[in-house]
């Protein structure tokens, strides 16, 4: 069998989560293979909703404005009881330029993916598969088998395993898949309605034998309906035709409605499971292949494609000789918790919305009849369910926040720490071009952000602290944000952007000068004082490498 000297490293699976990693790799530099057994792209919408978090973090790749544009957005979902109202809840303003959920179909997602990955010339091998995994110093051997020609090896540094919840890299591995199964079919259905109600709104129907949750696809009138089969056998996949629809509806949403043509129908069953390891070696796991758990909520894909940013900045510097091998232990550090809080978050809500339970349904009915008016309660459920809740506080990569003269308290309470998602907020460049602060992290760089506050830093702390990002060059990228242009550094360049308004300063809590050092992936990594150059030297000393990448080929 021959062996090839392959790529830095090869993805196994193609879906979303794949996609990306490939994606945010080759952006950086390095060089991917990415191979799927099936025989193409997906072709049925699957998942559908792209969380607030998951549109921010597209924006790296430039594929945000392309998928709002195509998609539908939603910003209401309401309730119904027995064919009776029973409240609404909207999206929230909240600090996104993304306050809603966008319906937009896995199909399209992979297909934008796939145009963005060959602009970095890298084409996905379809109907190609993983059959075996060795690992060895340095890297892996992978066994591919081929459609169309006999199985070969190829070796590479890093095999990240994105190949879903049926995983080839996990089961070659022999990493446990620990976990439950929820015992119910259920059905599926894209399908066009007419009918009354928003059609760019979801609507959920309660009902004795299970919910109906009818979700706005993008087109005219285009509905997924999904649906427990709570008499189904467990044994044998379940009849679903567009007949059975129409009973369900009849039985459960008893509102008006004409059918349409049918585009997609299926069934499954819901399983819960996360590994017992997210690496083992040089071999990753990421997306289904790590974990998976119920639909409810949204979750699965925009979770995966979150893995998927928060690996690849890390691989890529330590891919390049910038980083230590440690770096990718905080992946699964991160990552893990995310996960765990996810598979029981949605068997709660899982449980919830199907319970049997005569009872439970009153309870569950009456409860979200009050709540739902109630903006805390829609706060909560949106910035959770979007994903700009999730923060990495208190993990390795998160500098304890210790409080300083840099900020007021109430600054300090209120502003965003190390392990907090970034906040964005308008900027004006030194040349009048208009833009956003988010917009500064999607390099391949760490960012390091220098708010002046209400007074300049002075000459000594503004020459450590360049001297400091100069030993780093190859890691952090310097950015200064002043509220007035007397503050400008007259060689600062491209690197220099007024705060016309203070918003950025507010929202960071900088009433002096301050630091925050934001990782690729948009989270705050390090924060303090402008003048504490030294504890920041500790900080990128101890993950990252100073001076030039090395030279081998990546």
């Amino acid at each position: 069998m021959d062996q090839l000297n392959d790529c830095s490293v090869l993805i196994v699976g193609a879906g979303p989560t794949g996609l990306v990693l490939a994606c945010e790799l080759a952006r950086q530099g390095i060089c991917v293979r990415i191979i799927d057994q099936k025989s193409g792209p997906t072709a049925e919408s699957r998942a559908l909703g792209v969380q607030a978090r998951t549109l921010e973090l597209l924006e790296r790749l430039d594929l945000t404005e392309a998928m709002v544009s195509e998609g539908k957005t939603i910003r209401a979902l309401n309730l119904y009881a027995g064919g009776a109202w029973l409240g609404r809840i909207e999206t929230p303003a909240l600090d996104t330029r993304y306050p809603f959920i966008l319906s937009f179909p896995q199909s399209e997602t992979e297909r934008l993916l796939i145009e963005r990955l060959r602009q970095h010339g890298v084409e996905v091998e379809w109907q190609t598969g993983l059959t075996a995994l060795r690992p060895r110093a340095g890297g892996a051997i992978a066994t591919i088998a081929y459609h169309d020609a006999l199985p070969s090896e190829s070796s590479h540094d890093w095999v990240v395993g994105c190949d879903g919840a049926h995983s080839a890299v996990r089961r070659c591995l022999g990493i446990s898949f620990v976990g439950e199964r929820f015992p119910e079919w259920f059905a599926l259905a894209d399908v066009e309605l007419d009918w009354e109600l928003p059609h760019n709104e979801a609507h959920v129907f309660f009902a004795p034998d299970g919910p109906l949750p009818v979700l706005p696809l993008p087109g005219a009138n285009v509905y997924r309906l999904i649906a427990p089969l709570p008499h189904a056998p467990l044994d044998q996949s379940p009849d679903v035709s567009l007949e059975r629809f129409q009973q369900l509806w009849s039985e459960r949403a008893k509102a008006p409605v004409t059918f349409g043509k049918t585009i997609w129908l299926s069934s499954f069953l819901i399983s819960r499971r996360i590994v017992d390891t997210y690496r083992s070696q040089r071999v990753l796991l990421a997306g289904d292949a790590a974990h998976i758990h119920s639909p409810v909520g949204g979750q699965g894909m925009n979770t995966g494609i979150q893995d998927a940013f928060n690996m690849a900045w890390k691989l890529a510097l330590v891919a390049k000789g910038l980083a230590a091998d440690e770096l990718l232990n905080t992946y699964e550090a991160e990552r893990r918790p995310v996960a765990e809080r996810t598979l029981r978050g949605t068997r709660l809500a899982t449980l919830l919305v199907a319970s049997r339970s005569w009872l439970a349904q009153k309870l569950r009915n009456a409860i979200v009849g009050r709540l739902a008016p109630r903006p805390a309660f829609r706060e909560r459920v949106f910035r959770t369910v979007s994903n700009l809740a999730v923060n990495y506080r208190g993990g390795p990569l998160a500098n304890a926040p210790r409080r300083g003269w840099f900020c007021r308290r109430s600054d300090q309470d209120s502003a965003p720490q190390a392990g907090d998602r970034a906040p964005d907020s308008p900027l004006v460049a030194a040349d009048g071009r208009a833009l956003r602060l988010h917009q500064l992290l999607h390099g391949a760089h760490l960012a390091l952000i220098e708010f002046a506050g209400l007074a300049p830093l002075g000459p000594g702390d503004r020459d450590a602290l360049e001297r400091l990002v100069a030993r780093f060059s190859s890691t952090v990228s310097l950015h200064r944000i002043a509220t007035d242009g007397q503050f400008a550094v007259p060689h600062a360049g491209d690197s220099f952007f007024f705060d016309p308004d203070g918003a950025a300063h507010r929202r960071y809590g900088a009433t002096a000068p301050l630091v925050c050092l934001i990782r690729p992936d948009g989270y705050l990594a390090w924060r303090g004082a402008a003048t504490n150059v030294s504890d920041l030297d500790t900080y990128l000393s101890r993950w990252f490498v100073s001076g030039a990448p090395r030279t081998a080929s990546v």
